[in-house]
């Protein structure tokens, strides 16, 4: 991958120029040049100030747009920035920077020209300069920013699983189990199929909580959902979504199929039972209200009013007695 035109300034914090290497950027002599202001407008100095501290808080930052000075024959320029050592690395090239470090290729037999102003002030000479040594170095930082955005992009993963995955069970939590739902409705409708929509609720939990404790509660909550998760099949969706409510959604080819769906679940998950003590097993009752509805038939119905008939149906199961399932159409 290469960049045309591309020069290289390695800077101190007061945007003092150490040393610089010019690519291809052949724009005017850099035999004079000292300091970043004798390249930029005044403006851009400014928006230079905050390139370099975002270049401190981020380590780098690419493509900000500058205007340069005369004799530069470019209205604009892109300039991106990376902390090295102690040092800032500017680059500055005429379209955006692709990559910081693999379009540039330093070595004793390569392109690359090296200017350094105020020699007497660098505690080296131009003929000491280690290129293969520096370009080593800009490899081994290169190496160790990948490594960083690896490690960024695995902590983005587990705060977006936080973010929608209940913390006790691993399902999906409230909110990402009901946008999910709305997206699988939406798509029913449009593939001509019908929805279904089912709550799962442990009978008499408070109860559960009172006589055997909240740790033998959660793992009654935990154990079903894990049973709820095995009992499902790949396209429909399980999420917890309150207390000792579970949500669970299905594409189905007809009415009749929900039926079926939820009775398999139900029997499965019934065995369920936790031990308290060595001669105290806790079983509890799970209480099914669902709702099917051929979803072309009703273009405008949101998930919030299925839930709202749903809950319905589920307090009719839970009124004939525990462990009963309800089943209605929309």
């Amino acid at each position: 991958m290469t960049t045309d035109n591309v020069s290289t300034f390695v800077c101190d914090h007061r945007k003092k120029i150490r040393f610089i290497f010019s690519d291809n950027l052949s724009l005017f002599s850099w035999a004079d040049i000292n300091h970043l202001r004798d390249i930029f407008t005044d403006s851009s100095l400014v928006k230079l100030n905050r390139l370099f501290d975002e270049c401190d808080t981020k380590h780098y930052v690419m493509n900000w747009e500058l205007t340069p000075l005369m004799p530069i024959p470019y209205k604009v320029v892109y300039c991106s920035a990376i902390l090295w050592l102690d040092l800032i690395v500017l680059r500055i090239a005429e379209k955006p920077i692709r990559s910081f470090f693999f379009d540039v290729s330093i070595n004793e037999a390569g392109p690359a020209t090296l200017f350094i102003p105020n020699q007497e002030d660098l505690d080296f000479k131009l003929g000491n300069v280690n290129y293969a040594k520096m370009n080593d170095e800009l490899t081994s930082l290169q190496r160790s920013l990948q490594r960083k955005n690896i490690q960024l992009e695995d902590l983005n993963e587990r705060l977006e699983g936080l973010a929608t995955t209940d913390a006790l069970t691993g399902l999906l939590n409230r909110r990402s189990i009901l946008k999910r739902a709305a997206n699988e409705l939406v798509r029913t409708r449009r593939a001509r199929q019908f929805f279904g929509l089912a709550l799962f609720d442990i009978d008499n939990f408070a109860a559960i909580n009172e006589q055997y404790g909240r740790e033998t509660g959660d793992k009654c909550l935990v154990e079903l959902a894990r049973m709820l998760a095995i009992s499902t099949r790949t396209y429909d969706g399980v999420g917890r979504i309150g207390g000792d409510e579970f949500l669970l959604y299905f594409p189905l080819q007809d009415k009749d199929q929900l039926r079926t769906v939820l009775h398999r679940i139900h029997e499965r998950i019934a065995p369920i039972s936790i031990k308290f003590t060595s001669d105290i097993d806790v079983q509890p009752k799970v209480s099914v209200g669902g709702v099917c509805i051929e979803s072309a038939k009703y273009p405008n119905v949101q998930i919030s009013e299925l839930l709202v008939r749903v809950d319905q149906t589920l307090l009719y199961a839970k009124d004939r007695g525990q462990g009963q399932i309800a089943i209605t159409d929309y």
